[in-house]
């Protein structure tokens, strides 16, 4: 702890560092596939699905805004205090600015709105941990709650209350299982323009994971958000995947560390161990990341 202080001060590690859960469980590709399934939850919100088709510009795809936003959350784990600090007032400029454009055009559709980011909060905090379960199933349940607990500084980060942030996995699920959703077209669009963006992916073994956990983000979506979506609202869906996520379980091990893990988590345990100095930032802008340069979307098991 004191070493880990020592750094902090030194400018190597910031508000989380490597002897957290946070660090630990987010370094996974798999968690982090877990992405796909929050943003459907948040798309399924009507205030923030009409937000997205009155902001998005031409060609600015579901699966490319969830790349932006991934990037900068990494980067608030993975990097310095002040490269948190930035990513951090980036996410807090953009909310603003569509909050701005939502009153010029009298709307109520502000993703600024507290209700709305504690919603997008809990979707990831919701996902990761499913997915964490799912397909790695390395922490106890001890340890589930820690990655709650830390994640509250992301919270705080991103200018959420800290009393509406929850401390258990029960309590995020809950966040989202109890808020009553309704159909709506700009859900259903952005939900299909969604599908297109994976469809149409090129050919290989990327289409196929792409695909896959899409199907797999699709059949673990709560009751009240397949609902709005007009999917077939059973438990049983979920159910018949259990055994692709065994298998995926099954063959994890034969990866090697660095097909498993973030480049972020890479980067940043290396510089906490002095080997490399290159910032967090330099990930961010140059797509370094889940995402390929060439298509949208890269995640693998």
């Amino acid at each position: 702890m004191a070493e880990n202080r020592d750094r902090h001060q030194a400018g190597i590690i910031g508000y989380f560092g490597p002897d957290t859960l946070a660090w630990s469980v987010l370094s996974d590709r798999l968690v982090v596939a877990g992405g796909v399934r929050a943003l459907l939850i948040q798309m399924a919100e009507p205030r923030i699905a009409e937000a997205l088709v009155a902001t998005s510009s031409s060609g600015v795809a579901p699966l490319q805004r969830l790349e932006r936003t991934l990037r900068l959350v990494f980067a608030l784990i993975y990097g310095t205090e002040a490269e948190a600090d930035d990513a951090a007032r980036r996410i807090n400029s953009v909310h603003r600015r569509i909050a701005q454009d939502a009153e010029h055009r009298r709307s109520d559709a502000t993703p600024d709105d507290p209700e709305l980011m504690v919603w997008v909060y809990h979707s990831l905090i919701s996902s990761f941990l499913l997915y964490e379960r799912l397909g790695v199933a390395r922490i106890n349940e001890n340890d589930r709650t820690q990655f709650c607990v830390e994640m509250r500084t992301l919270g705080v980060l991103l200018d959420i209350d800290e009393s509406r942030l929850s401390s258990s996995e029960e309590a995020a699920n809950e966040n989202i299982h109890s808020r009553e959703l309704h159909q709506n077209e700009n859900s259903l669009s952005q939900l299909r323009m969604m599908r297109k963006c994976v469809a149409d992916l090129p050919m290989g073994w990327q289409w196929f994971t792409a695909n896959l956990f899409f199907q797999l983000s699709l059949a673990s979506l709560p009751m009240n958000v397949r609902r709005a979506y007009g999917l077939h609202a059973a438990k049983a869906i979920f159910h018949v995947t259990i055994p692709v996520w065994w298998v995926i379980r099954l063959f994890r091990p034969i990866r090697a560390r660095s097909g498993k893990q973030l480049p972020y988590a890479l980067a940043a345990r290396e510089r906490v161990n002095g080997k490399v100095s290159m910032r967090l930032r330099d990930i961010v802008d140059d797509g370094f990341t889940l995402v390929s340069r060439r298509s949208e979307l890269r995640i693998s098991p």
